[in-house]
């Protein structure tokens, strides 16, 4: 029969077993699934060392880094982490984290208590070969560490190997754009298309997909000057099939652009063209969208994308979806000698020095002509000192 041995105050049960090794049980929180007492087993070959290790026990679980055996999968603390998240964030946003978490999918049957960096490792990889893109995965594996986080906190995982998940390597953003004359050609193959106004203002405002797909009419003013105003008050997205309006994520997002004349023009023709459209056709669902569908709604998001392919070809320049056009103005603008903070301003960034650092390159050009001189001759007797 084991021999039970006097316990100081909060040290657990320790006795010596038949093979002369010594054995320490623990009480420590409630089971998450069924809510009963916890109990942890330590064994060892000297009691004093069964006594350190269920100290480090009742240390861990006292600051919240103990792990309680359970039966949860990964599956299942991703469902209840979703759960959490979607009374935390913008639907939309809960929905972008849905589907980057359902990437996660060939883990969701492994026990928590099973499972292993190697198969975390495993699975990004795959996903790399699958062709997702290092961003995307990135971004997948973030969200599995912050579900793993949070089984921490709950005490369902292990703290030991959440800081060495890996994470692939994300390029740094390219924010070339396009030079001026491949604007212009851009411009020039576009004319009479549809949608030839939003790709002129994309250029000229640097405003995002969502952002020009939920301009509505009042939010330009067109001034006395032949200039005109461009308010940023709401943002298009579509997560899934559905498309949703909803404000924008930051207070720097809502800005007031300043466009000019040229572009003012092209904004009243293309108003003329709407109205010419909704005379000749079928009821628009609502005429207040400036950049709408033919039947007056908001744009799938989608349709954005095949004219811009085709006019790029028209006019011989490499196509590379629209977000190029928006680093098209950042460019021109600081190529121009622009301030960094007005800059910043009209592509609503939240701080300038996102600014600096997504066009160091630029402003490391403008540094270097930046070459101080004041063109003074010294003086003979000054020469002479020198010499």
């Amino acid at each position: 029969m084991a021999k039970r041995t006097r316990k100081s105050n909060g040290e657990g049960s320790i006795r010596l077993l038949p093979n002369g090794r010594w054995e320490g049980t623990i009480m420590v929180g409630y089971h998450p699934d069924t809510g009963k007492r916890q109990r942890v087993t330590r064994t060892g070959a000297t009691k004093t060392e069964v006594r350190e290790a269920l100290r480090k026990v009742r240390a861990e679980h006292r600051d919240g880094r103990s792990t309680l055996p359970s039966k949860m999968t990964l599956g299942e603390l991703v469902e209840r982490y979703l759960a959490h998240k979607s009374v935390q964030v913008k639907p939309t946003t809960a929905r972008a984290y849905e589907y980057a978490a359902a990437k996660l999918e060939p883990l969701f049957d492994v026990p928590l208590t099973k499972l292993r960096l190697m198969q975390v490792d495993d699975l990004s990889f795959a996903l790399q070969r699958d062709g997702f893109a290092p961003a995307y995965v990135h971004r997948i594996m973030g969200i599995l560490k912050s579900v793993l986080e949070q089984g921490r906190r709950w005490g369902l995982v292990s703290p030991n190997w959440l800081e060495d998940i890996s994470r692939p390597r994300v390029p740094p953003p390219n924010p070339n754009g396009y030079t001026r004359d491949q604007v212009v050609r851009f411009l020039e193959a576009a004319k009479g298309h549809r949608l030839y106004a939003m790709y002129y203002l994309a250029f000229a405002a640097g405003l995002r997909r969502g952002e020009l797909l939920g301009l509505r009419w009042d939010d330009i003013d067109f001034l006395p000057t032949g200039e005109a105003d461009v308010h940023v008050r709401r943002n298009v997205v579509q997560p899934g099939s559905e498309l949703v309006v909803q404000e924008p994520k930051t207070a720097a997002s809502r800005r007031r652009i300043r466009v000019g004349s040229d572009m003012a023009a092209v904004l009243r023709a293309h108003q003329e063209q709407q109205r010419a459209e909704q005379e000749s056709g079928l009821p628009w669902a609502d005429p207040g969208i400036v950049f709408a569908s033919e039947l007056g709604t908001y744009l799938n998001t989608w349709r954005v994308y095949p004219p811009i392919e085709v006019i790029c070809k028209a006019a011989g320049i490499p196509y590379d979806g629209l977000h190029i056009f928006r680093r098209t103005s950042g460019s021109l603008l600081i190529l121009d000698g622009k301030d960094p903070k007005l800059v910043s301003r009209r592509l609503g960034h939240t701080d300038v020095a996102f600014t600096l650092r997504t066009y160091q390159h630029l402003y490391s050009d403008q540094y270097d002509a930046a070459v101080l001189s004041f063109d003074v001759t010294p003086a003979p007797t000054q020469l002479e000192a020198l010499n």
